[in-house]
């Protein structure tokens, strides 16, 4: 099965991407790069099926296809998407010289059809270069991000600046607003100036993500659990294996099964973590708005029963997160609204980017 991906680069419709230039800056050492997504492609990892029972070989041999699905069309589809997305949205401008190419329009979207969804809205940029030094500046409108057809998140207005004076620190800002996760059990903004992460569960008051439990949690009233990453904030709920299927056009994978067929052993989770970053040194700096990291685990349970209940034959495979360190998904995981410079300082140029212009 391969999945087509789609791109709009103006509207939620259209169907066409329209390239324009930024114009080269006559530079001394520094630069400054604004991009609406920054990252790579995540890879999800589902193990070869384990059978047991008399008819494991059978069972096993069934659900294959949900593996063959998850690790060739999904990674090389959703691969493909992030590949098109940080390529489309390219340099606004790299006052290191070098024309860069951005799309015009409102939104900026890029589709794996039931696998992931993402429409960055309103993404704009502008880069400075003059005696002072260089900066950069990226945002984005409530962007939205949907995985396996849920609608995941309204990830809110996000900023972020990147400085580098001819002479000082370089300096690195970003502020964040509205986010919305999983129809409104969770919402998060940055605290004005701080760069640290503050959360609403359920509507009720925002609190600092330092906060909460560094395990997953239940939120009361929702079917969603959160956790604290450090400045970060996974939000995850379960998703059933009809869903996972449905969204992979694997409908009628069981359908090979003969007799009772029994999935109540399979746990999914659905994560979506987000948080702001920010980075600095002597040399320069770098801010993104929003990284924001998708991520599918857990166990795929298939049992064949007999008329009585026994176990005829059965197959698991497991999903392993892609969750580590600072790496948020085996989806999908970006840094949006992505600003960043080097130290130096540049002829009287100004390179502004309305808003859509990347």
């Amino acid at each position: 099965m391969r999945r087509a991906i789609a791109i709009c680069a103006s509207c939620a419709t259209a169907a066409s991407v329209v390239l324009s230039s930024a114009p080269a800056f006559g530079t001394t050492t520094g630069s400054a790069t604004a991009k609406a997504a920054y990252g790579s492609a995540s890879t999800i990892s589902p193990t070869a099926p384990s059978g047991s029972g008399l008819l494991g070989s059978t069972v096993t041999a069934v659900v294959q296809p949900l593996v063959d699905t998850l690790t060739s069309d999904v990674n090389s589809s959703v691969s493909s998407l992030v590949t098109t997305l940080l390529n489309v949205s390219g340099d606004t401008a790299d006052t290191n010289g070098g024309a860069s190419s951005y799309p015009r329009g409102a939104t900026l979207g890029v589709t794996v059809p039931g696998v992931v969804g993402l429409a960055l809205n309103g993404p704009s940029g502008s880069v400075t270069s003059n005696a002072s030094g260089y900066s950069a500046t990226s945002s984005f409108s409530h962007s939205t991000l949907s995985v396996l057809g849920i609608s995941a998140a309204d990830l809110g207005v996000a900023t972020a600046t990147a400085t580098c004076p001819a002479s000082g620190s370089p300096s690195a800002t970003t502020s964040l607003s509205g986010v919305n996760l999983f129809a409104g059990a969770v919402q998060a903004k940055v605290a004005g100036g701080s760069g640290l992460l503050q959360v609403s569960l359920n509507g009720g008051a925002y609190q600092s993500v330092s906060g909460l439990s560094s395990t997953l949690t239940q939120v009361p009233g929702t079917s969603v659990s959160v956790r604290a990453n450090g400045n970060f904030l996974q939000v995850s709920e379960a998703v059933s294996l009809d869903t996972l299927l449905s969204a992979l056009g694997l409908t009628t994978l069981l359908s090979g099964l003969s007799g009772l067929v029994d999935t109540s052993g399979t746990a999914l989770t659905l994560s979506i973590t987000i948080g702001p970053g920010s980075s600095s040194d002597a040399s320069g700096a770098s801010a993104w708005g929003l990284e924001v990291g998708a991520d599918l685990s857990g166990t795929v349970s298939v049992n064949m029963l007999s008329v009585l209940g026994g176990l005829l034959g059965g197959a698991t495979i497991t999903i392993p997160t892609g969750i580590n360190g600072t790496s948020y998904g085996n989806l999908l995981d970006l840094k949006l609204a992505y600003a960043a410079c080097t130290s130096g300082s540049g002829g009287a140029t100004t390179s502004w980017i309305p808003p859509g212009l990347i």
